[in-house]
């Protein structure tokens, strides 16, 4: 296992990042097919139950203390150790924790079930059907707490081979479900049973998984006392981190509900959401590393630095051409999309927020890093440092700037993400400029930049859709060659070539 720790910094990230990628884009696919039917199967109002009782449940996930990403960060270490004797108490020892954690939690919701209806305005005809319908969801908490943990053992150890085979088939069918549920002509409540009995069956498939990937797991079933801080501690600093990150999500939208209108709600929420949805690309890389960094902390820092450098270069790389696009392209992608009036209104919020995105993106990196090298404190501090700053910004710049200042004010606030993160990241494991020149980050730069300008001056002219379209073709496939030849390594290229000949 050791000698398969160091093999980390090969084309066994490119396949796990190419694997996840694949993993976390196949449920966006299958919820444009079937959520237009489910609309229409179930009715607007139900729909709504469905979606506000999925997203009711993912607010209690919090139970989970961040003991998922902890699983992930101990075994990982464990695993660049080579120590398979201690990875069987670390796993038992934080599902017991998440077990306990999920039943606690499981229960708060059951209990707290009519409050929550009570302040909701669900149509009186579907009040019964609610309430049953969260009810059965409380019991699926311990369940989805479970298999997020033995999801994490099995990402420690770079098996996202069988991560994903789960993946992709489990996320795909949650969404199917309702359909069938309407099919056979069942109400709410019937189509959440199957969702809880669903995610049981996943969760013993994981486990069947790690038993396979852990062989002493069911051998040496084993509560480790040390662990409990070790975990705790790690998993309370990530909370931290979960419950200000969708502060830093959703506030701008509360604010320009209540400065502006909620017409500007939408203006600004829908190529919010639309280009939020590009950050799959950084995703599914830091899901990649973020336990390459873990392992490599303990066993080989020279290695875990040239994997971070790397994590930033594929993400440029991927996501710089698909943000350019997007800033090129902004009205004609919203007039298509919805009508050339919500274009006029929100093209200009759409390109700036952008750029924010790519900054997200690239500071997702660093932020993942300072988990792995086991300072998940330092990502909650600088989160909590720029919630107040940012909230000062969007009210400075919706007041002058309107709907536009909270895009602009999101964007800062994705620099300071980035600027931070880096800063202290780069720091914290040394890292000096020898490893950028290596990993020819330079030219990558340049090349970047080049091509962003030379697709921003057809903005500039104003020249015609057919027009910009072929240009940025041609532009793309010069930035692709350049890339090709002067900033990929050797053995870069080379698994591109396995990539395209399939195997």
């Amino acid at each position: 296992m050791n000698k398969q720790g160091f093999q980390i910094g090969g084309s066994l990230l490119a396949r796990n990042t190419v694997l996840n990628f694949i993993g976390l884009s196949a449920p966006i696919f299958v919820a444009l097919l079937v959520i237009p039917y489910t609309i229409k199967g179930l009715g607007v109002d139900r729909f709504g139950v469905l979606s506000l009782a999925f997203l009711i449940v993912g607010y209690f996930s919090l139970f989970d203390i961040g003991l998922g990403r902890a699983t992930i960060k101990f075994v990982s270490e464990a695993f660049g150790r080579g120590d398979y004797g201690v990875m069987p108490a670390i796993i038992w020892t934080s599902l017991s924790i998440q077990l306990v954690l999920g039943v606690v939690g499981g229960a708060a919701l059951f209990i707290f079930v009519p409050l929550i209806v009570g302040k909701l305005k669900i149509p009186v005809n579907l009040l019964s059907e609610t309430k049953t319908s969260l009810y059965l969801l409380s019991l699926s908490l311990p369940i989805i707490l479970c298999a997020a943990n033995l999801r994490g053992a099995l990402e420690a150890v770079q098996r996202f081979d069988l991560v994903n085979l789960i993946r992709v088939p489990a996320s795909s069918l949650i969404l199917l479900l309702p359909v069938v549920g309407i099919l056979v002509g069942y109400k709410l409540p019937g189509i959440i049973s199957m969702v809880v009995v669903f995610r049981f069956v996943t969760l013993i498939i994981y486990l069947l998984f790690c038993f396979k990937v852990f062989p002493l797991l069911k051998l040496k079933i084993a509560i480790d006392r040390c662990f409990f801080s070790k975990l705790l501690t790690f998993g309370g600093w990530v909370t931290l981190s979960n419950v200000l990150v969708p502060i830093l999500t959703t506030v701008d939208r509360i604010v320009i509900g209540g400065l502006i209108s909620m017409a500007a709600v939408t203006y600004y929420s829908v190529p919010c959401d639309a280009v939020l949805r590009l950050l799959i690309v950084p995703s599914a890389i830091i899901l990649t590393l973020f336990p390459a960094f873990s392992s490599l902390s303990v066993v080989d820092k020279s290695m875990m630095k040239q994997v971070y450098v790397c994590g930033l270069k594929y993400t440029l790389i991927v996501l710089g051409p698909l943000i350019t696009g997007v800033i090129v392209f902004a009205g004609p992608i919203l007039s298509i999309w919805i009508d050339e009036e919500f274009a006029a209104k929100s093209s200009a919020i759409l390109q700036i927020l952008a750029v924010g995105v790519l900054l997200n993106g690239l500071a997702q990196m660093s932020a993942g890093l300072l988990d792995g090298i086991n300072k998940p404190d330092v990502r909650a501090k600088v989160f909590a440092l720029i919630v107040p700053v940012y909230i000062a910004l969007l009210l400075f710049f919706i007041n002058y700037y309107g709907v536009v200042g909270a895009a602009l004010a999101w964007t800062i606030k994705a620099c300071m993400e980035f600027v931070i993160f880096s800063l202290v990241a780069s720091a914290l494991i040394k890292i000096d400029a020898d490893i950028f020149k290596k990993e020819k980050f330079v030219q990558l730069i340049s090349l970047f930049f080049m091509f962003s300008f030379f697709s921003l001056l057809m903005v500039f002219f104003h020249f015609n859709l057919k027009i910009q379209m072929s240009l940025m073709a041609c532009l793309t496939v010069i930035f692709g060659t350049l890339i090709y030849k002067y900033v990929l390594s050797y053995r870069e290229l080379a698994f591109l070539r396995r990539v395209v000949a399939c195997r």
